[in-house]
């Protein structure tokens, strides 16, 4: 093996050991155990670009622990920024951030200012995509959190 993929599974494994033990912890335990592993982690990673995947892992964990309906919408709107200001490694993980957020508003009771720009944007992007089953599931997923937000009858 490289040494970059024994540094990806020595991350997975890492991330999977702690998700296991603060996972039913509260937020900010949650937050900080992730992000002290993050910084372990990067630390021994060579290149920029392997330490910004890291980064997007964790802020996909991060965020999808904030869309939970006990979390405060300062927490959500935080993490969200974090991951808008990283970037997304692919429409996939867009997409599925986009239904994460549908499923938050239609838990809560309260709406986002950020949530419909975002699951708009994320339905332009996807029909750019070629025509294929892909951009078809993407699409029957983003329309599923446009009903949930509202932007879209049910």
């Amino acid at each position: 093996m490289t040494p970059k993929q024994l540094l990806e599974r020595e991350f997975s494994d890492a991330l999977d050991r702690t998700l296991l033990t603060v996972l039913k912890k509260d937020y900010p335990l949650f937050r900080t155990a992730m992000l002290s592993l993050l910084r372990e982690m990067q630390a021994k990673a060579r290149t920029a670009f392997v330490r910004r995947e890291m980064a997007r892992r964790v802020a996909e964990l991060l965020l999808g622990r904030a869309c939970m309906p006990a979390e405060p919408k300062a927490t959500l709107l935080l993490e969200f920024k974090r991951m808008t200001r990283l970037g997304f490694s692919s429409i996939d993980r867009r997409v599925h951030i986009a239904a994460m957020l549908g499923r938050w508003v239609e838990l809560g009771e309260e709406d986002s200012p950020i949530v419909r720009p975002f699951i708009a944007d994320t339905a332009r992007r996807i029909r750019c995509l070629k025509r294929g089953r892909f951009k078809h599931e993407l699409m029957k997923d983003i329309e599923q959190a446009m009903v949930r937000t509202g932007m879209k009858p049910g």
